[in-house]
């Protein structure tokens, strides 16, 4: 008969190592490539918008650019601890990218019976339409496919959270760095050819995420 303490050892030997994720690691260098990525993104815009200084003495501007940054940070770290089985117990932080989303869409919308600020730029007919939402989905590609290929590195049982979270926050960096590029704050604009699209593709997200992210 096998000793017992025998057994054992010759089980661990034989066992398969597992790979221990570590989400802290996985998310910092996701917001290092996604920053970088931003810049690149910046630069193939043609950088900043000319009148950007003055844009942000607007405090709407601001707060919308803010909550543009939440978005896209808290969606990456969310999307990360996503990959767990149980997200690390990080139920609040799994619930901001929805919150910072949400916060988003209200200032958008509460603008429309706001008077018009003096400083702001409003589009006229040559203005871009539906190119803003296709930058927002061609930049969304890239960084999307890098949160998905991390987190198909986890056991996610929530695939389609975790593929909401990754579309949230890949729109989130053409959605900000557009906003930074383009001189026109008319809020229809904003609302039709920015931030309902973005939601759009979110909820396409979740839907891959679905298939992508299974076991």
């Amino acid at each position: 008969m096998v000793d017992t303490k025998q057994l054992i050892n010759q089980l661990s030997a034989e066992a398969t190592p597992v790979k221990i994720v570590r989400p802290e690691r996985y998310a910092a260098f996701l917001l290092a490539l996604l920053s970088i990525y931003a810049m690149c993104a910046q630069c193939w815009l043609e950088g900043f918008r000319p009148d950007l200084a003055m844009q942000l003495t607007r405090p709407l501007f601001m707060v919308e650019l803010l909550l543009l940054a939440a978005m896209l940070v808290s969606a990456s770290l969310a999307s990360v601890y996503a990959m767990l089985p149980d997200g690390a117990q990080r139920k609040t932080l799994m619930r901001l990218p929805y919150v910072f989303s949400g916060g988003m869409l209200a200032l958008v919308i509460i603008q429309i019976f706001l008077p018009q600020d003096a400083h702001m730029v409003m589009s006229d007919a040559d203005s871009h339409t539906h190119e803003c939402t296709q930058y927002i989905a061609l930049s969304s590609i890239l960084p999307a496919a890098l949160i998905f290929g991390l987190l198909r590195k986890g056991a996610s049982v929530m695939p389609m959270q975790a593929g909401l979270l990754a579309v949230i926050a890949a729109v989130s960096v053409g959605a900000i760095t557009l906003r930074l590029a383009e001189a026109n704050d008319d809020i229809m604009h904003l609302l039709t050819w920015h931030y309902l699209p973005s939601i759009f593709f979110a909820s396409l997200g979740a839907l891959l995420g679905r298939y992508l992210l299974r076991w």
